[in-house]
Order: structure tokens, then sequence, then C-alpha cells
């Protein structure tokens, strides 16, 4: 049933409900109370926009590489990054590293600068060197109960998670628990680093032929353009099309389209035409094109010789192609 609902922003709008009347009645009533549909997007909109900001401002302060990616991307991925730099820093707290000697130095520096991926390095390095044994029953012992904050190989992860610039890549990882993420990061680095690499490859392929399509088009409308100045610069305002047309024959013409056409060049010929013939059919096309007649059979035997087929409209005030 349809029922007219005034929100809380004071907008109307027509909503469909079900069930029960007193159902129906109490889904109206909640209706009343909350922004319409427009005004809760805008709303969600501006705070996803200031969550964002704030989020890049923290990222810049902590040293965090910017991020790349669209806009778009890049201002969701930057919420996304602080939420897991939140767990970062939480593991940086409940982390007590036993060291010694120049190690007490390396765990203030980390301690100091949790979101430095090269602090977490230098940590791991420390361990591995200097207690290569406690290390590895360390790795085994946290492997075997789940626990990646006393692993060196996480912290090691952790710094590759910090380096990470593609807002894509966090985007992709956001329903991903935070141990997990960093334990799979841990366990897999050659796996991590070939993802990474293919993604990288098939982006600067997709790049690649995007540019490549771009300057196909460009190089298009350049060489329409040049076809349109040519013909304007003849004929005037009596060609608004040129096309290159082949079907049992290969010809081009010229003219206002729909049989109005002010010429036809025969590049193949036919049973009643010979080849690389111009023929002229109206008699203002061959006053405008006086004196210029081999020339103009010369152009069109060029655009038959490039073209298998084309199409070009052409803006009479400007004497270029349409876009």
């Amino acid at each position: 049933m349809q029922y007219t609902v005034t929100y809380s922003c004071d907008h109307t709008g027509t909503v469909n409900l079900f069930g029960p009347g007193r159902e129906r009645e109490r889904k109206l009533a909640w209706l009343e109370t909350v922004l319409c549909p427009a005004c809760a997007a805008e709303a969600k909109a501006k705070q996803n926009a200031a969550a964002s900001e704030k989020a890049g401002r923290e990222a810049a302060a902590n040293g965090l590489p910017v991020l790349q990616g669209s806009e778009k991307q890049c201002a969701w991925a930057e919420t996304l990054r602080a939420e897991r730099m939140a767990k970062v820093t939480e593991m940086a707290e409940r982390l007590q590293p036993k060291v010694e000697g120049d190690g007490i130095g390396i765990v203030a520096a980390w301690k100091e600068s949790p979101f430095d991926p090269v602090s977490w390095l230098a940590l791991a390095d420390w361990f591995e060197e200097k207690l290569p044994e406690q290390s590895r029953t360390l790795e085994e012992k946290c492997r075997a109960r789940g626990d990646v904050s006393h692993r060196p190989s996480c912290w090691r992860a952790i710094a590759w998670m910090i380096r990470q610039s593609e807002a894509k890549w966090w985007i992709d990882n956001r329903y991903h628990d935070f141990d997990a993420m960093v334990e799979r990061i841990a366990d897999e680095p050659e796996k991590i680093r070939r993802e990474q690499a293919e993604r990288a490859r098939k982006e600067a392929e997709a790049k690649a032929q995007e540019e490549k399509e771009k300057e196909e088009l460009r190089r298009l409308w350049e060489e329409k353009d040049r076809i349109a100045t040519f013909f304007h610069s003849v004929f005037g305002d009596l060609v608004h099309t040129v096309e290159v047309w082949n079907r049992s024959d290969k010809r081009l013409y010229f003219g206002r389209g729909c049989g109005a056409n002010a010429g036809c060049y025969y590049s193949t010929g036919n049973g009643s035409h010979r080849p690389e013939t111009l023929h002229l059919m109206r008699s203002d096309a061959k006053e405008r094109a006086a004196g210029r007649e081999e020339e103009v059979r010369a152009f069109c035997a060029e655009m038959c010789k490039v073209w298998k087929s084309i199409t070009v409209e052409i803006d009479t005030t400007t004497g270029k192609a349409k876009r």
C-alpha cells in the first residue's frame, strides 16, 4: 500500500509498505523521524568526505605514502587505511619485545615511530641477527597459536603494509581480519609480490591500451578534419557528408546525403563508370570545382586507397568534422 510520508527534513515522499496494519503504522512513524533518501545520501557523503579528509591529514602527519588511484578510490582508501593503522598502533602498544644492548635503542625508536616501516624492519632484523634461535622458536610458537604480534616475519609484513600506496589494495582487502591479513602477507611474501607484479603489469597494459586508443581516436579526428576542410574549401555548403562506400564496387560520395549528392568518385568502377573517374552530379558543384577537378579526383583516390570505409559529417559553419 502506498503512503505519503513527511521526513524529518520536511521533504515528502511516497513509500510502499506491506504487512499488518500495526507494523505499517510503526514503520511510517519511524520514517517520519529520519531524513529522506536524498538528504540521507548527502549527509552520508559529507560524513565520508570529512572522515577521508581527517584520515588524509593524519596520514600525512604520520609520514604515510600518498595513495595512488582515482580520486574516489583514494578518498575511500584513506579511511580504510586509517582503520588498519589504528590496529598497527594497538599492536605496537601491546608488544613488549625483550631486548638488550643496542636492541634497546631500536625498540625505543620503533615505539616512538610505529608508522615508520624502517623501525619495524630494524626490529625484525635485530631479533633474527642477534637472537636467531629465539626468533625461530618465536615464529613457530606464534604461528601455532595464531599470534601475529610477536612474529618477526609479521613485523616485516606490517612494514610492507605501511608502505602500500595502492588505493585499490586497501579497498580489495577491506573485509579481511587484520591479524589474518598480516599473517597472509608474512607467510606468502613471494605470492604477494607476484600478485602485485601481475596487477601492476595488467594495469600498465590497460593504461597503454587506453593511451593507444586515445591516440588512434585523436588521429581519426585529425584525418576527418583534414577531409572536411578540403571538401569545404572546394564545395562550401554543398557538401555536408563524405562517405567511402565499399560494397559491390568501391566509390566515394560527397554531398548532402539522402540522394542529394554533389559528386561521386568511382574507385573500382562498375558497369556504367570506368575505374578512377570523378563524376560531378550538380551544375553548382561543377562551377565550384572548376579548375580543381584533378585535385578533387586525386584527393578522392587517396581516400579510397587509405580507407576501406569512412563517413565524415561536416559542420558547414566551421568547415571541420562534426563531433
